[in-house]
């Protein structure tokens, strides 16, 4: 069992910073153009799955092998990140950002959808502007003034990030997403073995090389603080695999 407290982010003083910084750091980490297993809505999943399995067909040259398939799940997302692991992501974020837009400055909608757009903003009370390196200021003073009263006891957070934050969601991506393009880009521009869908929490991995320890070492892949549980296992044909509230088979 685990007691934690539980405290409201509305009375925070940068809450409001914070939220344009999250709209802006969205719309950065869903423009990187690099390889990861990032999910950004559940209506990609049947087309992302479809187009994997047929790469991994044309890979083995084997059209009667069967998909193995096994669904994750990450425990205590919010809770358990490590403040580095989170700066060394966004940094990288920026980074990729910066060099393949050469923008260093986003805006977004201050109410309603949160749209972003590159570039600078001029003559509209709408929108709001963020530079890039405002962002990793932002988050790296969130992580070390993440103060919050529990009773009449002051405390401080220096595991995890708040998760009725803004920006809390951007950074819990953008940490997954760096750890799995890492792990793409170690096969030195070669398909990895394994392909895998994230959406937030929710993993699924699938393979057609019969080898279990490549299902192993693509769950270790995140930071150590986390907890990849396995939910979900498939490698016969009519089995299934639960992934966000559907049944996958192949």
């Amino acid at each position: 069992e685990r007691a934690r407290p539980i405290v409201s982010f509305a009375a925070a003083p940068h809450r409001i910073q914070l939220k344009y910084c999250a709209r802006a750091f969205f719309f950065i980490i869903q423009a990187l153009d690099v390889q990861h297993f990032t999910l950004w809505s559940t209506l990609q999943v049947r087309a992302r799955v479809f187009e994997a399995t047929k790469a991994l067909i044309e890979e083995t040259n084997d059209n009667n092998s069967q998909i193995i398939a096994t669904t994750s799940d990450i425990k205590d997302m919010y809770t358990n990140l490590c403040h580095d692991d989170i700066m060394a992501a966004v940094s990288w974020g920026l980074n990729v950002f910066k060099t393949q837009t050469r923008r260093d400055r986003v805006n977004v909608n201050r109410r309603g959808p949160p749209t972003g757009q590159k570039g600078r903003v001029y003559d509209n009370a709408a929108r709001v502007e963020v530079r890039c390196s405002s962002i990793g200021h932002y988050v790296e003073m969130m992580l070390r003034t993440c103060y919050f009263r529990c009773g009449e006891v002051i405390m401080r957070q220096t595991i995890g990030i708040p998760m009725g934050s803004h920006i809390s969601p951007p950074l819990a991506i953008v940490v997954c997403m760096y750890c799995e393009y890492k792990y793409i880009a170690s096969y030195n521009n070669v398909p990895p073995p394994i392909r895998g869908f994230r959406y937030m929490d929710d993993i699924l991995h699938i393979t057609m090389y019969e080898d279990e320890l490549l299902l192993d070492q693509a769950r270790d892949i995140y930071p150590k603080t986390l907890r990849v549980i396995v939910t979900g296992y498939s490698r016969s044909a009519g089995t299934t695999v639960p992934f966000l509230e559907t049944d996958i088979s192949w």
